[in-house]
């Protein structure tokens, strides 16, 4: 649908991320980031207020249960942008 913005999340309970998709779901964060644009389902990036965007990403992202490997990844994602 196009009135989702940023990145959509889905995928399959995993243990391990596999790198290729680690490091294509990092820049997709960093752009994201960059934009100030929503990852749907993480609190902690938010869109900023009267901004719209354009489009979105979908990255079929095999996650761990709890989620845990996703924040991790956010995490790197957010630290590359500050350096």
């Amino acid at each position: 649908m196009t009135d989702i913005f940023g990145i959509e999340l889905r995928g399959e309970s995993v243990r391990l991320l596999p790198e290729t998709l680690a490091a294509r779901m990092i820049l997709s964060g960093q752009r994201c980031i960059a934009l100030r644009a929503p990852i749907r389902g993480h609190s902690q990036i938010s869109r900023a207020p009267g901004q719209d965007f354009q489009g979105v990403e979908i990255c079929a992202v095999p996650i761990s249960n709890d989620g845990e490997t996703i924040d991790m990844i956010l995490a790197v994602a957010l630290l590359a942008t500050r350096t």
